[in-house]
């Protein structure tokens, strides 16, 4: 899945334990360790910014965005 930041460079979203790239419909558990399917991902707009799954923080899953 392609997706850029807000400088334009290109990010993935991956789990922060394992590295693996997550992408639309993959399952997931939040931090109180509850089942969910990603249903939403917003890459970072702003530098300050960690982006967004499911209009939560990435860190909620587990998650995070790196450069490509």
């Amino acid at each position: 899945m392609s997706m850029t930041n807000y400088d334009g460079v290109e990010v993935k979203l991956v789990r922060i334990d394992t590295g693996v790239e997550v992408s639309m419909g993959d399952a997931v558990v939040c931090s109180r360790g509850v089942e969910d399917t990603v249903r939403g991902i917003y890459p970072p707009h702003k530098p300050s910014s960690s982006g967004k799954v499911n209009m939560y923080y990435p860190s909620v899953y587990g998650l995070k965005f790196v450069e490509v």
